[in-house]
């Protein structure tokens, strides 16, 4: 059995060929893309007023100030933190 390919047997696509197939490929997807409709959501915003939709930092992730009334500190530290969290 001979390691040779026959004549016929596909071989590399040369670059010019590449790039055809490529570009093709590339307006096939263009045109899918355009026939279908892009839809947006409305431009007029709700009646009402506006009022916020996040909550407040404090809600999501409480923290603990850094002073001397939350953490007091001893002979040799000016603050203690004794409990973890923020």
């Amino acid at each position: 059995m001979s390691n040779q390919h026959p004549a016929d047997a596909p071989g590399p696509v040369p670059p010019f060929e590449r790039r055809l197939l490529l570009g093709a490929a590339g307006l096939a997807g263009i045109a899918a893309l355009a026939s279908r409709r892009a839809e947006a959501g409305p431009l007029v915003p709700p009646a009402g007023a506006v009022a916020p939709t996040a909550k407040p930092l404090g809600e999501l992730e409480p923290r603990t100030a850094v002073n001397a009334t939350n953490t007091p500190g001893n002979l040799t530290n000016v603050y203690r933190i004794t409990q973890p969290g923020s």
